[in-house]
Formats: C-alpha cells, sequence, structure tokens
C-alpha cells in the first residue's frame, strides 16, 4: 500500500510557574514563538527512546485556571505539505527517489534531512508547476511507485520503495526492559 503519513498531535505541560505564558519573563519568553524545534522521549527503566521529532505549530494556549500549557506539534512533512512550490523546472530520466528529493529540498528541507530507498520507476518527464502543492506531488510519486514516506521518530524523512518492508520490529519491550 502506497502512503504519504505525517504526524501531528498535542501535549500539554505542567506551567504552575508561568515558564511557558509569553510575556511573563521566563528565560525561554522570547523563543515562544510558532515552529519551534521538539523533541519528545519515552523512558524505559535507564533508556531514553525517541518518539516524536518535530515542531511547535504556534504558540502555547494558556489555561490560567489549570495552569498548564498546550503546544500542538507537527512533523517536517506536516509542516511543508501544504506549502506551494515554486516552477521546478522539467527534467528527463528521473527515479522517484530523485524527484522526491527535488519536490523536499524545493519545499525548504535540508537534504540531510532525507533518507531515501532507491526508486524503481523512471519517470521520463518531471517538472512541477508553480503553486502546487507538497503533498499533491508526493501523493502521486507515492501511487506511481507504490512506496511509503515518512519521518522516523529520529526526525529523518524516510522514503521506503516497494520492495523494502520491514517484517521484524525495531524495538521490543518487556517487563525488565
Amino acid at each position: 500500500v502506497n502512503s504519504v503519513t505525517m504526524c501531528y498531535g498535542d501535549i500539554v505541560l505542567n506551567n504552575y510557574d508561568d515558564y511557558f505564558t509569553p510575556g511573563a519573563g521566563s528565560p525561554i519568553d522570547a523563543y515562544l514563538l510558532p515552529y519551534r524545534p521538539l523533541r519528545i522521549y519515552e523512558g524505559f527503566g535507564d533508556q531514553l527512546v525517541p518518539v516524536f521529532v518535530g515542531l511547535t505549530s504556534g504558540t502555547p494556549v494558556i489555561d490560567e485556571r489549570a495552569k498548564t500549557a498546550s503546544f500542538h506539534i507537527i512533523d517536517f512533512l506536516f509542516s511543508v505539505a501544504d506549502a506551494p512550490l515554486d516552477t521546478i523546472a522539467l527534467s528527463t530520466s528521473v527515479r522517484t527517489d530523485q524527484a522526491i528529493s527535488s519536490v523536499l529540498v524545493a519545499a525548504g528541507l535540508l537534504s540531510g534531512q532525507l533518507s531515501l530507498d532507491r526508486g524503481y520507476n523512471t519517470l521520463n518527464y518531471f517538472a512541477v508547476s508553480k503553486g502546487t502543492k507538497v503533498i499533491d506531488v508526493l501523493r502521486r510519486l507515492m501511487e506511481a511507485e507504490q512506496g511509503r514516506l515518512y519521518m522516523d521518530e529520529q526526525g529523518v524523512i524516510q522514503f521506503k520503495n516497494r520492495q523494502n518492508y520491514l517484517s521484524s520490529p525495531v524495538m521490543t519491550f518487556d517487563a525488565y526492559n
């Protein structure tokens, strides 16, 4: 099954000391802005497991009564999905992975944020019209390739071609770890 998977979520933090309240004089006051980097880890014994890497989508929503700060968080694919692209010039004989890379780099991501399998499809001609949304191009590429595009828990955007499906777990936890 082909897909483009994007993640988002909401986190609620204790704000009894107004640490996350904009304008309250907190040491992080100047950094309470939209699109701030965020990493979430879960602890299992003495092991930290990365769960999410992404961005805050806006400033925190403060609940004075409950003394909490809520953040809506998004991954990097979600952050560029609706972005309109500038024209990507016509290229010939482009593999799926090369097309994905050109789209994501044009959307503002770095090539170091990408880990792309070699695509099996070769597009005779590849171009993107100005104003086309990133997500529209990526979905068409995934449908044609029958591949998967997602961001892993380390913050790296992964493209898996149609023959690269893991059948074993990445991590296993039991009662002792």
